[in-house]
């Protein structure tokens, strides 16, 4: 349900109580008919309203309301800049459930999710500190670089860009940032999609793709072939692909071990399989020289040297840890800049838990 509309209500004596923006309405409600008599009134303000849309409050056929005192909490969201040692160096921009920041190759520009009334793709400019949106219709998000750097490649579900193809699932789609032209499907199937990344000359992309029987699997599009085929497909899951600078090797994640490890292979061919995450691992991401490869441990930001090769991989260690939001979908919710020196994350606003509950009397039926 869309945020102003009526949430979480209760019936009591002939009328009904919902909440909406941290605030009690009430108004005469008829069970027969099923219609709420208009106008509605307030009767309480200040109500703790989570952002799942749950308002805590409860009445009674006697006149008795009860409540915790706060407002509506929404799931704002800050996305940072940290250094390697997990120092915050800035606060970038905000916004409700932001997701999945992407800098530009450039570094001037990242381009993310925002998942509020809908999911869209913005671009926040990081010299002018502004933050614009780019998609206006439906469900759009997980964005990556590429092919190019003038272009977007990113998920869209039927009502946002889609042309109808595949219908019910998320597609994959690719937009210029300036909207110059209207935004160009690239893969439909029944299935949902989600992009990893394009080799370096952006002929190829790694996707992974959700399949009822297998789970979630990795894909491979040659655009020169005009061809979409498997690439890794088991009755385990596999997701989170990322192709090494060189286009040579391709880490994802797998839980065939019974939980989430990083492994890499060789690319395009697969082979030389080896496992390098020692303590579950997901949301892997290389540096952009491919001397490291990074992953999440629960809260760790974890690094590994392959600057001598996956062959010559070293242990893996903590790089900061911290709090930030995971990814909800299989491409990393992080990102680093060209030089490794700084990680864009993003940290949940948590709100002050409320601890007073308040009772209030009014005669009976004074709710209404």
């Amino acid at each position: 349900m869309r945020p102003g509309r009526r949430r979480d209500g209760r019936y009591a004596d002939g009328r009904l109580v919902w909440a909406r923006g941290g605030s009690l309405f009430a108004a005469p409600f008829d069970p027969t008919n099923v219609a709420v008599d208009p106008p509605p009134r307030v009767v309480q303000r200040g109500v703790a309203m989570s952002a799942t849309g749950v308002a805590h409050f409860d009445c009674s056929d006697t006149g008795i309301l009860v409540h915790v005192p706060g407002g509506a909490e929404t799931l704002q969201r800050s996305l940072v800049s940290v250094d390697r040692n997990g120092r915050e160096v800035a606060r970038l921009t905000s916004g409700d459930s932001l997701e999945e920041p992407r800098f530009s190759r450039d570094g001037r520009t990242i381009v993310l999710s925002l998942r509020s009334r809908s999911s869209d793709l913005w671009l926040f400019d990081i010299t002018r500190g502004a933050l614009g949106r780019l998609t206006f219709e439906g469900e759009n998000f997980a964005a990556v670089w590429g092919p190019d750097e003038r272009t977007i490649t990113f998920s869209a579900s039927p009502g946002g860009a889609s042309t109808g193809a595949g219908a019910g699932a998320a597609n994959l789609f690719t937009l210029h940032p300036d909207r110059s032209e209207s935004p160009e499907l690239l893969i439909a199937s029944e299935f949902d999609k989600v992009a990893g990344g394009w080799s370096p000359n952006g002929a190829t992309l790694v996707f992974t793709e959700y399949h009822p029987d297998s789970g979630a699997d990795l894909w491979v599009l040659d655009r020169a072939a005009e061809r979409v085929q498997p690439f890794i497909r088991t009755r385990f899951n596999e997701y989170a692909p990322a192709l090494s600078p060189d286009g040579r090797c391709l880490a994802y994640v797998t839980d065939e071990s019974g939980r989430a490890e990083v492994v890499v292979v060789a690319f395009p061919d697969a082979t030389g399989k080896r496992q390098l995450s020692t303590d579950g691992g997901t949301e892997p991401l290389w540096s952009r020289d491919g001397s490291e490869l990074f992953y999440r441990s629960g809260h760790r930001l974890m690094r590994i040297d392959v600057s001598g090769g996956i062959a010559h991989a070293g242990i893996p260690t903590t790089l900061f840890e911290g709090r930030y939001v995971a990814g909800t979908v299989t491409l990393a919710n992080y990102d680093a800049s060209a030089d490794a020196t700084q990680f864009l994350m993003v940290v949940a606003e948590v709100p002050i838990l409320p601890s007073v509950l308040r009772v209030t009397l009014q005669r009976r039926s004074g709710i209404a």
